[in-house]
Order: structure tokens, then C-alpha cells, then sequence
């Protein structure tokens, strides 16, 4: 075997007898062996694996039938070719089918994940034969699938009619993302029988569709849950402006007169495409404030957004509407360039007041990454900003109660406040206790420590304390 250690045989002999208590890994530290070349075409039958962090391995056609898997870290190993306990002369076994019994759903998706779409059919095949093929395991398959030939052909063979429900909607939803024409996703449809249980579910499908034929025969498909939100989903994949047509055509159902010409416009892709037909409309509706509204739900940069609240500054305008509908629009570093103009010297608009506080809670909210948090709260949150500002009379229209308590947990840094008394009566659910009581011991833990320490520390508490989906996480398979 290949090694990377320049100690004589002799020595390296000595020092793995002397290691009885080492795991596999250690053993091959000790040894000096290198684990990219050393195990291909191996015999590993039997080996102890449990637990072990093969990241870095090559397993190349190596012999691991009964070795003990469970556990194992596998990401990262090569397992081209490599026997996993499952043929023994061209024929399952027995004992191949025992081995697989004894393994977790994690450890045999971790298998699932390193092997090519056919190899990954062969072991599905054999776990479907001995009653392991569940709705988890159905999905790491499909993860590994990520062809659209592939994911079909795995649909056909191995998806079960009595799998309903949130499985089937994160199986559409995966095949959606990955690009599926809107002919095979008829098909996948059919074979799945999935139905979406609201308007929520349609309106995320719409949102990952990659092309407009898709995310229109979304829409088509399931117009009985369509609402104006899903119609500006669907035009935000459109790409001409001929198609203002088609949408005043969808926003009849919404709506009528005015309000269907203002919405068909809400659906437009772009500023530009907008600016396109706005002449041809009736001069009461091309004219109406709303519009200017409209623009801002459109603007990419801080520097059209700014263009846009210079025009409407000295005109009656719906303005709060138009700062909120930019703030939103941007992406996180173009909104905080947007903010640091406004509250610069040369700002086209003086903001303050509630409008100001609800700008920077919404800056905030951009990114929910630690240091961006942290940031914004340090810049901007904590300046001039009373608590009760965002758990009541400001935030309370668009920040979660699980917002509230972690910006108000950073608040203990610099107020002094009872964060039960202020949020308690605001709980709805277990959750929310768990979340308040999480912030409070991070608050008693590292309060004296700084925002950074008290933000971290909470979130780990929480991580602990709720499972991925209630924190609002994605879950590891499909989503």
C-alpha cells in the first residue's frame, strides 16, 4: 500500500500493534498510508467504519460488503466501482440485505450522495427489496439525480402512490428548481398525484421555475389557489413587453378597470418594460401615483432608487410606499447604500420618524447572517431607537416574533430592559417560549460580552432547542 511516511516498515509495523485502542483513521495515520491511493481496490470486508470521517478516501473498486458503515462520514470518499454489500456472484445476499438493515436512513443517504445515478438505482433497488425504500431515502435518491432523464426515470421506478403529502410537494419543488420542462413535469404530476395544499406552495414553485413556460403552466395548472402575488411572480419571468397583453388578460380575475391595468403592471418584468407600454395606457392609470410605486418594486440599484424619490419629493406622492417598495426591491448592499444616502448630507429626502426606524429595521432584516446583523444593528438599529419601537408600534406589521427577540436580545447590550416583561405577551406558540427563553439565557451567559457574543449564542441555544423546519431552515434533502 501507497504510503507518505518515510519511518521504516519495521517501525510503522510497531507503532499500529502498539495503537489497540486506535479507530481505522488513526490506524492510518499511524501507519503512514495515504488515504488517496492506498485503499483502491482494496479489501475492506468487515472493517470497523463506524463513525469514522472517510472524507479524503479513495475507495476505488474496493471490497466494503459487510464492513460496519453506520455512522460513517462519507462525503468527500470515492466510492466509484467500490462493492457496498451489495452483490455477491451478480446476486444479492443475504447478509448484504442484513447489513443494510443495520444501517440509519443518515448513514445509507450519505452512501446515496457519493455514488453515480446507476449505482445509486442498484443500492435503492436492493433496500426497496428489503422494505428500506422510505419517502427520506426516496429523496436522497432524487438528489443524486439531478439530470432531468435521471430524475424521471426515478420517479417511474421507485416512487410509491401512498407517499402524499409534504413529500410529494418537495419532490415537484426540487424537480421545478432543477430546470424540468413543463412537458416531463406534466408527467411527474401524474406519477406523483401531487396536489398543493394552498396558494403558498404554488407561489413557491412559480418562484423557482427557471423559464416562463414553466412557471406559466404552474400557474395554469393550479389557477384555482392563484392570487395577485402568484401574477407578478409569473411576470417576473417574462422577458418582452408584447406580453402586457397576456398579463391584463390573467389580472381579469383579480380585478377590474383601474385596478386591473395598475396590477398588470405590478406583473411587469422591469422598469424598462413598463416604461415600454405606459404610453399606450389610459392617461388616468399612466398618470396615477401608484405607478411611481410600481417603479420602485422594480429598481436594482440605490442610485435609481434615489432618482426616483428626487422626482416624487416635491409632488403628492404616496412616498413611505415608494421608500418601503425600494428598501425591499434592493439587494442587501444596495439597500444599505441606499440608507447611508438618505442619511447623508447631500439626501434628495430628509426621512425620520417612524418611516426612518422602519427603513433600518428592514435594512436589517436583509441578511440574517450573523455578521450582518450584528453590523446593521451597530450602524444603525441601536442609534436614536427605543426597543418598544420594533416589538410594538413599528415592526409588529413585518418582523416575526422570533425577529423581535433576538434584535431585542441585542438591545440588552446597550438598554436596560426585561426582555420577558416586553415580549411575553406577544408569545403564540411553544416556539415562541422556547425562542424568548433561549435569548434570556444567552443574555445571562454573554450579555457582558458584546452583540457579536450574545447573537451567536442564542442561535446555538436555539439550534439545540428546535428542530431545522420550526427555525425556518431548509431542510438538508430536496429543499
Amino acid at each position: 500500500m501507497a504510503t507518505t511516511d518515510e519511518r521504516s516498515l519495521a517501525d510503522r509495523i510497531r507503532a499500529v500493534r502498539n495503537a489497540k485502542a486506535a479507530s481505522f483513521v488513526e490506524l492510518v495515520t499511524i501507519a503512514g498510508l495515504d488515504r488517496r491511493t492506498a485503499f483502491r481496490f482494496a479489501d475492506l470486508s468487515g472493517v470497523d467504519l463506524r463513525n469514522q470521517d472517510l472524507q479524503g478516501f479513495d475507495f476505488t473498486g474496493a471490497d466494503l460488503r459487510h464492513a460496519m458503515l453506520d455512522g460513517a462520514k462519507l462525503q468527500g470518499a470515492v466510492l466509484l466501482g467500490a462493492q457496498l454489500g451489495s452483490y455477491v456472484d451478480d446476486a444479492p445476499s443475504a447478509s448484504a440485505a442484513h447489513d443494510l438493515l443495520k444501517l440509519s436512513d443518515k448513514a445509507i443517504a450519505e452512501l446515496l450522495s457519493d455514488l453515480f445515478i446507476e449505482e445509486a438505482w442498484d443500492l435503492y433497488g436492493q433496500l426497496d427489496e428489503i422494505g428500506r425504500g422510505t419517502p427520506v431515502l426516496f429523496e436522497a435518491l432524487m438528489k443524486v439525480a439531478t439530470e432531468q432523464e435521471s430524475a424521471l426515470r426515478t420517479l417511474r421506478r421507485f416512487f410509491r402512490i401512498d407517499w402524499s403529502g409534504r413529500w410529494t410537494y418537495r419532490i415537484i419543488k426540487r424537480l421545478v428548481s432543477n430546470g424540468i420542462e413543463k412537458e416531463d413535469l406534466d408527467e411527474a404530476l401524474a406519477l406523483t398525484g401531487y396536489q398543493p395544499n394552498g396558494p403558498g406552495q404554488v407561489g413557491w414553485l412559480i418562484k423557482v421555475a427557471r423559464t416562463f413556460d414553466t412557471a406559466n403552466y404552474i400557474y395554469r395548472r393550479f389557477e384555482r389557489f392563484g392570487t395577485p402575488e402568484h401574477l407578478v411572480l409569473l411576470g417576473s419571468r417574462m422577458r418582452v413587453s408584447a406580453d402586457f397583453e397576456y398579463l391584463h388578460e390573467l389580472a381579469a380575475r383579480y380585478s377590474t378597470g383601474k385596478d386591473r391595468d395598475l396590477l398588470a403592471l405590478r406583473a411587469m418584468p422591469s422598469g424598462d418594460s413598463i416604461r415600454e407600454i405606459l404610453h399606450t395606457l389610459d392617461p388616468v392609470v399612466a398618470n396615477h401615483s401608484m405607478v411611481q410605486v410600481i417603479f420602485a418594486e422594480k429598481v436594482k440599484t440605490a442610485e435609481d432608487a434615489l432618482l426616483l424619490i428626487a422626482k416624487n419629493s416635491r409632488v403628492e406622492s404616496p412616498m413611505e410606499r415608494i421608500l418601503m417598495a425600494s428598501i425591499t426591491a434592493l439587494s442587501p448592499l444596495e439597500a444599505l447604500v441606499l440608507v447611508r444616502a438618505l442619511a447623508g448630507e447631500h439626501t434628495p429626502l430628509r426621512v425620520g420618524g417612524d418611516i426612518w426606524t422602519e427603513l433600518v429595521l428592514r435594512l436589517y432584516l436583509k441578511r440574517t447572517d450573523v455578521d450582518w446583523r450584528v453590523s446593521m444593528f451597530n450602524d444603525y438599529v441601536q442609534w436614536g431607537m427605543e426597543p418598544a419601537e420594533f416589538i410594538d408600534r413599528v415592526g409588529w406589521k413585518f418582523m416575526t416574533f422570533r425577529d423581535k427577540v433576538e434584535l431585542a436580545s441585542l438591545f440588552i447590550s446597550v438598554k436596560d430592559f426585561d426582555l420577558r416583561r416586553e415580549l411575553s405577551h406577544f408569545e403564540r406558540t411553544g416556539q415562541d417560549e422556547i425562542a424568548l427563553d433561549c435569548a434570556e439565557h444567552a443574555v445571562r451567559a454573554v450579555g457582558n460580552q458584546g452583540t457579536y457574543e450574545i447573537l451567536n449564542t442564542y442561535r446555538a441555544l436555539l439550534r439545540k432547542r428546535l428542530p431545522r423546519r420550526a427555525r425556518g431552515e431548509a431542510p438538508s434533502l430536496l429543499l
